[in-house]
């Protein structure tokens, strides 16, 4: 796999971090991943069983292929973790390194699987023994030193707001403006460190409109948490509290009314070695190269639908890296999709990284010598924690995932639950910021009637 750099980042500092005890050039705040792959670093972890190579695939933090060990703290995503000065980060589950794993000789030795709980189950004294020695080697990270994990925290009071929206994308920010317009008191969280979702890759639109559509929310009042994640959300005596994981720690957040704007899992696709570094969702090799100025890969194989095939395409000659060959979406996913794909990717074969693809098609088969597979599917909607609330899903086939269900304002089973976006099902840049713009709006109404409500009665009962 070529990674190389092909330009700086706009306005950062060079500074140095260590990887595995070298040292390597970075540009602070660039993902950690970004920073490796530029100086040839393509395999950043290892699959926990099997201890297959595993290289940063989705950009989002949502494979766990690309976990690392930073400043002491274990399973950060090398994707989404920013880089700052002199900051130090290992392999884990590893014995040497990423690159060197001598565990690695576990995928050689079992070809056909193995199912660890029935080894030795002839031989109770060894079993006991195997079994710990199992666990430990297929373990992720260990924990830091020194943390305190004995020290009592204080439990924070929650903030309480008119209207919450999770997630920042291009319904999320749509959202959040058009609730503030409607004047109710709007958190935006964004797990991620940076607002924009799709939009920051540049093939939907410029990577500048999500800095635009951010600076008019700050402006308007808008309160926005980036590095939050919303990882619970519950209802208890008819009150709805969201956590919120902050680097700082969870936050309880109790809104009058929510939007969940969570996007999806992006995926590379289903044939043989789809794990093998050199393999990504196409919004992060394109924000690799739009946004850290960094080439992922020298000789691409493309699996798109158009329009983005076309942007994709464009964005890579750009950089200077042509397609060695565009496949449509449906070849990456030959063996599930409906009906009979006219192209077939068979596998992807290579040692560390992804050297070439099999390709089957009317005339024959083909063998593609590449360094890099960019897919392009429709993201599967990150619906659990709607889930969680109490709204409904139901199967949606083109994305292969669980949708919510939502009424024409966004609507859910959930009270004073509003969903947009790819949650509610495939969708374009424009088709999700619409609907932002009405489940925000609805959501506002609703907030702004509780509040009346809540007003109201706290009058009549100071009157009797």
């Amino acid at each position: 796999m070529t990674a190389r750099r092909i330009r700086p980042p706009k306005q950062r500092r060079e500074i140095t971090i260590e990887h595995d005890g070298k040292r390597y050039p970075a540009y602070e705040g660039e993902p950690l991943a970004a920073a490796l792959m530029a100086s040839g670093v393509t395999v950043l972890g290892r699959s926990s069983k099997y201890h297959r190579p595993r290289g940063a695939s989705c950009g989002t933090g949502d494979c766990g292929n690309c976990l690392v060990q930073v400043d002491g703290m274990p399973n950060r995503c090398a994707c989404t973790t920013p880089c700052h000065d002199e900051m130090v980060s290992e392999s884990q589950n590893v014995i040497g390194s990423a690159e060197n794993d001598l565990l690695a000789m576990t995928d050689w030795m079992f070809p056909r699987g193995l199912d660890h709980h029935e080894m030795f189950t002839g031989l109770p004294l060894v079993q006991p023994v195997a079994q710990r020695i199992i666990r430990k080697l297929s373990g992720l990270g260990v924990l830091a030193r020194t943390a305190d994990s004995s020290a009592e925290r204080e439990p924070r009071p929650p903030t309480i707001v008119d209207v919450l929206v999770v997630g920042a994308g291009a319904s999320g920010l749509a959202a959040a403006e058009v609730a503030r317009e409607a004047g109710a008191e709007v958190l935006l969280v964004e797990a991620l460190n940076e607002p924009g979702g799709r939009r920051l890759g540049g093939l939907h639109c410029s990577p500048s409109d999500a800095k635009t559509a951010t600076r008019k929310l700050l402006e308007m009042g808008v309160d926005i948490w980036p590095d939050s994640g919303a990882v619970q959300i519950d209802r208890t005596q008819g009150v709805l509290e969201v956590l919120i994981l902050r680097p700082e720690g969870l936050f309880p957040v109790r809104p009058r009314a929510t939007v969940l704007c969570c996007g999806g899992y992006v995926s590379t696709g289903v044939f043989p070695n789809n794990d093998l570094p050199g393999i990504m969702a196409a919004e992060w090799a394109a924000r690799l190269i739009t946004k850290w100025g960094m080439l992922p890969g020298e000789r691409p194989v493309i699996c798109a639908d158009e329009p983005i095939a076309k942007a994709l395409r464009e964005l890579f000659v750009k950089a200077g890296a042509p397609p060695v060959r565009v496949l449509p979406i449906s070849a990456a996913y030959a063996d599930v999709w409906p009906g009979n794909p006219p192209e077939k990717l068979v596998t992807a074969l290579g040692g560390k990284h992804v050297e070439r693809v099999i390709v089957e098609n009317a005339a024959g088969t083909e063998v593609v010598d590449c360094d890099l597979v960019v897919v392009a599917s429709p993201p599967a909607p990150a619906f659990e924690l709607a889930l969680d609330a109490g709204a409904h899903v139901a199967y949606e086939e083109q994305s292969g995932g669980f949708a919510v269900r939502a009424g024409p304002e966004g609507g859910t089973a959930a009270e004073n639950v509003f969903a947009a976006g790819t949650l509610v099902g495939p969708c374009t840049v424009e088709e999700a910021h619409a609907g932002g713009r009405t489940a925000g709006e609805a959501a506002a109404t609703a907030a702004l009637t509780l509040l009346q409500e809540s007003y109201h009665s706290r009058e009549n009962r100071d009157a009797s």
